[in-house]
């Protein structure tokens, strides 16, 4: 998928809402790995820093104080390990982030596409619910349905999931934040490293519109942009369970707006320290023509990349309360889906929910 950086979705006006506080850095990595110089994987500080500064139109950032170092970055190539056991030589993209301040928790990290189209009308409706809940179809019961182009595989299996969406899932992956020098906590004990989980990540209840599938692993077939990441092409001894894959769950959950981010992971417990950290971002450039579902239907070119951290200080957490990704910064903050602005907020009803 295309990269890209570090994005606060939300920012609230400090002069009518005086008591959230935001602190966010973005950095659009798109192209990292043909724009920045070709660098070391782990930072050596006998051998000095071999990573350049980020250009300024990339990088946005907002803290309590400034930032005594610009973001940098480089790339490199390193052997990536899925889950299934299969193992990629994979394009990684390095960026050097200062955080110049002591940052509480909520610490929410997005990823942010633009000039993606998942509001089109063929997009959207390319998916089928009942193999979403579990339900066994059919290679016959999809071709009839709204999968099409992406239903059954040329070997006459379904594809599983089916559709665009699915098959469009961003995949980039980013690591944790590792610090180059290590800093103390409040118990003196050394940190080396940021935890953060994609525990957390879809909205409440959310992996209730999904269920664990009957289909056995030789019914069916990975849709075409995963099957790279299984041997042979095939799942093999299991099925990934759409019931408890949080990022799948808020991939499938289509923005409405052509610039949108998801979030990707978060730590809703640890204080993010001061110091200068690494971001190991392995990139996966998704194919361009995944909206090429009719032959009047313009492919988009690929989506600008970000990575977007932000930290809200408040009781108000907006992924909590069910904003849909993004909100304009105009929008004022509310409890309750029913309160959101028609003028500025996009409905969560207007997207998609599998």
């Amino acid at each position: 998928m295309p990269n890209q950086g570090c994005y606060c979705v939300c920012l609230h006006p400090t002069n009518l809402f005086p008591l959230l506080q935001v602190q966010e850095i973005s950095i659009d990595y798109t192209n990292c790995n043909t724009t920045a110089p070709q660098a070391r994987l782990n930072y050596d500080p006998s051998q000095g820093n071999d990573l350049e500064p980020i250009p300024a139109d990339r990088v946005s950032a907002k803290f309590s104080q400034s930032m005594k170092t610009a973001p940098q970055w480089g790339w490199a190539r390193e052997q990536y390990n899925f889950s299934s056991g299969v193992t990629q030589d994979t394009n990684v993209c390095i960026l050097s982030i200062d955080i110049p301040n002591d940052i509480k928790p909520p610490i929410l990290f997005y990823y942010r596409l633009t000039n993606f189209y998942q509001n089109h009308r063929r997009y959207v409706k390319s998916v089928d619910i009942q193999q979403l809940k579990g339900n066994v179809r059919t290679a016959a019961d999809l071709s009839s349905g709204d999968c099409n182009p992406l239903d059954v595989a040329p070997n006459g299996k379904p594809y599983y999931p089916c559709g665009l969406i699915a098959n469009s899932m961003f995949n980039d992956t980013f690591g944790n934040l590792t610090l180059d020098n290590a800093v103390q906590d409040a118990n003196g004990n050394e940190i080396n490293f940021y935890n953060m989980t994609v525990e957390g990540t879809s909205w409440a209840h959310e992996g209730d519109l999904y269920g664990k599938t009957k289909y056995k692993p030789d019914d069916v077939v990975p849709p075409p942009n995963w099957q790279e990441q299984y041997p042979n092409g095939t799942y093999g001894d299991s099925l990934p369970n759409l019931h408890t894959w949080e990022q799948f769950q808020v991939w499938m959950r289509t923005a409405g707006l052509p610039t949108f981010s998801k979030l990707y992971q978060r730590n809703d417990n640890d204080v993010l320290r001061q110091g200068t950290y690494r971001l190991k971002i392995y990139d996966r450039t998704m194919p361009p023509t995944i909206l090429c579902s009719t032959t009047k239907l313009t492919c988009s070119r690929l989506p600008r990349r970000e990575v977007q951290g932000h930290q809200v200080h408040s009781h108000l957490d907006p992924h909590r309360h069910g904003w849909q990704e993004p909100v304009p910064r105009h929008c004022l903050p509310c409890r309750w889906r029913a309160l959101h602005s028609a003028r500025c907020c996009v409905p969560r009803r207007a997207s998609h929910q599998a």
